[in-house]
């Protein structure tokens, strides 16, 4: 099966058809692989809030049951989780960061995939982050 694409315009009406494509051409396209680890991040953080709420329920529980979710980290299942968790964030924070000034307009007469507007953000990130932790830690 050959992979053509057409260089005709659709006629009105006619619903859109994309071009066939082969079983496992993903393979090849190095942006494609690292939208799909991307999309994977998301999913490994999802299960990782659902067990972030488990934990809330056994505190709503009590504490007995509070006391049975923390004792099952204790584990070095638990750490690796924990640190793949982290891991999942970092990567899906980076790239998303990376992808923001191409899917954004440009704001203030200026273009947001130059370095300045880039380099702000993570600025901005990071000194709000810190003011909420320390916020949240003294408060």
């Amino acid at each position: 099966m050959s992979t053509t694409v057409s260089t005709t315009k659709p006629i009105k009406g006619e619903p859109y058809e994309p071009s066939p494509r082969r079983i496992g051409e993903w393979l090849g396209d190095r942006d494609y692989q690292r939208y799909l680890v991307r999309e994977a991040t998301s999913l490994l953080l999802g299960l990782y809030a659902l067990w972030l709420l488990v934990g809330l329920l056994a505190l709503a529980i009590g504490p007995a049951a509070f006391e049975l979710w923390r004792a099952a980290h204790h584990s070095p299942w638990s750490y690796l989780a924990h640190l793949l968790a982290f891991a999942a964030a970092l990567y899906h924070a980076v790239t998303w960061i990376r992808l923001l000034p191409l899917t954004m307009p440009p704001l203030f007469g200026g273009r947001l995939d130059d370095v300045g507007w880039r380099r702000l953000a993570w600025i901005l990130s990071g000194v709000s982050s810190v003011a909420l932790l320390l916020y949240l830690t003294w408060a």
